[in-house]
């Protein structure tokens, strides 16, 4: 058969066979479940209110563990998607998701130590064991079966990662306060007020049903010895160990590592972030119909950065099929550490949603373009295994964004603050954190990052 050709220089590959507009959007539905993951920020304060004694870096170990987990998760689940097929792996990771997340409910029995214990268990491990197995099996599906639009049909896979927390976030603040399911501050429709645990079961319910329903639409056979036929750009196929040994590897592993640091210490901690900016301008004493509008505001910011997450990735995958994937890189490098030079100056709400949005769409672009650079410096065959150690880059950078983030965050002093819990109010001293220190780190990674793919060659011919 007649192969299609993409680009002059890129090999022809067999034409598209059939079913695969299935498989996208089936890969697209696993996505939005198991993209809830950045939709953490919205229950920090709730956590943080709970068990009181709780330091922002205690309340911030899950987020960190849940990331490390998900790259470790990808990992093997790219090993056992290239040898079992997506169907299998997606369809466990739906169950370990569920589990995960819906246990996560049972924190609020312990004592603040063992319930961190049992949040770490539950929600990062299992959880992020379930992540990490959807997030690969699913992308590899897309990815063999688009070898002549890659960089566009990952960049639709991996933006519904990004729109898991445009529509989880807003539910699951309305869901442990009460009041109106808001996208995009529009209220559609009123949910009762049930509290952190039973939001945790609710939403392990809802991505149970839904990642395990979407898994069983992917391949169910579809191994690494299936996809001879998908050379790399180069002209061969590496495996993970022969990619290990090439510069590039450890370039791209490097400048994922950056991005994901610069871009994750603001989306996982979006809304306590805008909750220390909104409280630094709010003045010595606030009312708890201000503190009330401040957590749906930061509700808001979470969903508009998913948001921007989202089709920050479609549009860095059509970009990348365009002008190259080099030159996006370097481009959504250099805008997202212009932006977090800048975004310690963002104290308005307009301005602080925009710079926020700005970070997650250049984020979303950048972790849409390295899927298909991976694909094309060293093949298909063996994408799954190839694209799990290369992500390992997202769990350290993972681990590193939300650390710096907590680490370096500095007193800047404190206001009286009125809250009202389960009819009764209470005025109580709340700490207004800055984290500038941390936004201007990530900025120089960005820069440093983008220096280095530039002079990014092809890896030569064995």
């Amino acid at each position: 058969m007649a192969g299609v050709r993409t680009k002059p220089g890129v090999p022809s590959f067999d034409p598209p066979q059939p079913g695969r507009g299935r498989i996208l959007a089936a890969a697209i539905l696993i996505q939005i479940g198991i993209g809830s993951v950045y939709a953490w920020s919205v229950f920090q304060a709730p956590l943080a209110a709970r068990f009181p004694t709780w330091s922002e870096g205690r309340v911030t170990l899950p987020a960190q563990i849940v990331l490390a987990v998900f790259a470790l998760a990808v990992i093997v689940g790219g090993r056992w998607t290239d040898r079992f097929g997506p169907r299998a792996v997606a369809t466990a990771g739906g169950i370990l998701l569920g589990v995960g997340v819906g246990s996560a409910g049972l924190a609020g029995r312990f004592a603040p130590g063992p319930a961190l214990a049992w949040l770490v268990g539950s929600y990062s491990v299992v959880g992020g064991a379930g992540v990490g197995l959807g997030y690969i099996s699913s992308l590899a599906a897309v990815v063999r079966r688009f070898p002549d639009k890659r960089g566009s049909a990952a960049g639709l896979t991996v933006a519904g990662f990004g729109a898991g927390a445009f529509l989880f976030a807003p539910l699951a603040e309305a869901l442990i306060s009460g009041g109106r399911y808001r996208l995009l501050g529009l209220p559609l429709f009123s949910v009762p007020a049930i509290g952190v645990g039973n939001t945790f079961f609710a939403l392990g319910l809802t991505f149970f049903v839904v990642a395990g329903c979407a898994a069983r639409l992917l391949d169910g056979a579809e191994r690494a010895e299936d996809n001879a036929d998908f050379p790399a750009a180069a002209g061969w196929n590496m495996g993970p160990r022969r990619m290990a040994r090439t510069p590039q590897f450890w370039i791209l592993w490097t400048a994922m590592a950056a991005a994901c640091a610069a871009g994750l210490q603001i989306i996982m901690k979006a809304a306590p972030l805008w909750r220390a900016a909104a409280l630094r301008e709010a003045g010595p004493f606030v009312a708890s119909s201000a503190m009330r509008a401040i957590a749906v505001q930061g509700a808001l910011i979470v969903s508009l950065l998913a948001a921007a997450n989202a089709a920050g990735r479609v549009a860095g995958g059509r970009l990348s099929d365009a002008i190259g994937r080099k030159a996006s890189l370097v481009s959504l490098f250099l805008l997202c550490g212009a932006v977090l030079f800048a975004f310690g100056s963002a104290r308005t709400f307009g301005a602080f949603a925009a710079a926020a949005s700005c970070v997650g769409a250049c984020y979303g672009g950048l972790l849409a373009v390295f899927p298909s650079i991976t694909a094309d410096y060293f093949g298909a065959r063996q994408y799954g295994a190839n694209w799990g150690w290369m992500f390992s880059a997202f769990g350290v950078g993972g681990w590193i964004g939300p650390f710096l983030a907590a680490r370096l965050m500095t007193i800047g002093g404190t206001v009286r603050a009125e809250t009202f819990e389960s009819g009764r109010s209470a005025v109580v001293n709340a700490t207004v954190g800055d984290y500038r220190a941390g936004f201007l780190v990530g900025a120089m990674l960005c820069l440093a990052a983008a220096a280095a793919v530039f002079f990014l060659k092809p890896p030569g011919r064995p």
